[in-house]
């Protein structure tokens, strides 16, 4: 990362009071880009930064990393591969290994789980048709 990213706990004052994304005002990227001079696209890294940092720090409750466990993170809770990543102490890759071990069913492949700040998730699956439009 540059000198210029901002650290996981401005990432976390930031996120505290401000959604990550949103067409409707302030959020958490355009105000990390606008004070940190970035031209960042995605919250991912944003994110994931703030996920290494909370289980560095105790604020994420740890996981067993075995199958049935990063299934249950992701299918039951809607967690992202990279809060289960961090939580479990593994990388990205290994936590996708676990759930694919898993026969879990939340998001198929091309499938993305968005989880909204009440905790309720949902899947957002590409298809063939939207992808030639």
């Amino acid at each position: 990362m540059s000198e210029n990213f901002p650290t996981a706990a401005q990432i976390a004052a930031l996120r505290a009071e401000l959604p990550w994304e949103s067409k409707k005002g302030d959020n958490v990227l355009d105000r990390v880009n606008a004070e940190f001079g970035l031209k960042l696209t995605s919250i991912i890294p944003l994110r994931n930064a703030l996920n290494r940092h909370l289980a560095e720090n105790g604020d994420l409750e740890p996981l067993k990393a075995t199958p049935a466990k990063i299934r249950d993170a992701r299918d039951k809770k809607g967690e992202g591969f990279a809060k289960i990543a961090a939580r479990a102490s593994i990388t990205v890759a290994e936590a996708k290994k676990l759930y694919a071990k898993s026969n879990g069913a939340l998001a198929p492949e091309g499938g993305r789980v968005y989880v909204r700040r009440d905790g309720t998730a949902s899947v957002l699956v590409a298809t063939e048709e939207a992808a030639t439009e």
